[in-house]
């Protein structure tokens, strides 16, 4: 947790990584739809690039996973508002992570790919992007998605339906004798599902202490309410040392989930504090992963 709250603090200015990742994707798309060669130059090889083709490390993120016009703007919408979601949720600081973490994860299986089937070639950000549409459903259970537009199924059921799906591709690879394509299939879910563990790992957050979306929009509520206007010059103020956003800039506030009332904490007291569950200060005790849940207030 301690990573992911420096990381958030560091990148907090970062504008959403997802932007010039789908920003990426369409260039590619567009670049080889006009120039359908270019991508012989984009994809990754670690022999070439222990060559000299060092744009190849990154390259890859250019190469577009679908062919179809209608289907690539779909998915780059679906994936922006994904991430929108999560961004409000996580914030920005830790979505970037997941984002740049499941690009280096890629990037590690591209190399463990290229020693098993012989080549990079079909390394993608296809899967590092299925993962954060996993990792949106564990922390979304109950969100309705409509498969063909039609049919309405939750988060955690899509979870398993995609699953399926990606366990018949590789069946299907190995049936057809495809065996270096299967692998390398292999290789990149592996690499999403060690994404989204390890982010989950690091957020300290199990399925069971994810707070649903009812109870998210109930707290954003207050939330706003509580801050509705500046006081004093300030809009947060930490509950135990009185800092705020103004006397001490650099630091982060969050509000705890576990706290009755709207109770904000700076980062130095974020995991330290007692939790408050009544109109006194009733004491639970203190826990250091007691605020995994804790929503980030939107500036």
């Amino acid at each position: 947790m301690k990573l992911l709250d420096w990381f958030d603090r560091k990148t907090s200015k970062w504008p959403n990584l997802m932007y010039i990742l789908v920003g990426c994707y369409a260039l590619g798309f567009i670049v080889s739809y006009v120039f359908p060669m270019v991508s012989l130059y984009l994809y990754f090889d670690l022999d070439l690039i222990l060559q000299g083709q060092v744009w190849r490390i990154f390259s890859f993120i250019l190469i577009p996973s679908d062919s179809n016009v209608f289907l690539a703007i779909f998915t780059c919408l679906i994936y922006i508002t994904i991430s929108k979601s999560l961004e409000r949720f996580i914030g920005r600081g830790k979505l970037n992570f997941f984002l740049l973490s499941g690009i280096l994860m890629q990037l590690l299986g591209g190399i463990v790919m290229q020693f098993v089937c012989g080549t990079g070639m079909f390394l993608t950000l296809y899967y590092m992007f299925s993962s954060l549409f996993v990792l949106f459903a564990v922390i979304f259970p109950d969100a309705q998605f409509l498969i063909f537009f039609l049919i309405p199924v939750k988060g955690k059921y899509m979870i398993i339906l995609t699953a399926l799906i990606d366990i018949l591709d590789v069946v299907k690879c190995f049936a057809a004798g495809a065996d270096y394509y299967g692998w390398a299939l292999v290789i990149m879910i592996v690499a999403s599902i060690l994404n989204v563990l390890l982010f989950m790992m690091l957020n300290g957050q199990a399925s069971s202490n994810v707070i649903s979306v009812r109870a998210f929009a109930n707290k954003k509520k207050m939330n706003n309410a509580f801050n509705g206007a500046p006081k004093a010059g300030y809009r947060h103020k930490c509950t135990i040392c009185g800092r705020t956003d103004v006397t001490n800039p650099e630091l982060s506030f969050r509000y705890c989930s576990k706290c009755e009332g709207n109770h904000e904490y700076c980062n130095d007291h974020l995991y330290t504090h007692m939790h408050i569950t009544g109109l006194d200060a009733g004491i639970d005790a203190p826990q250091e992963s007691g605020i995994e849940n804790s929503v980030t207030h939107e500036k």
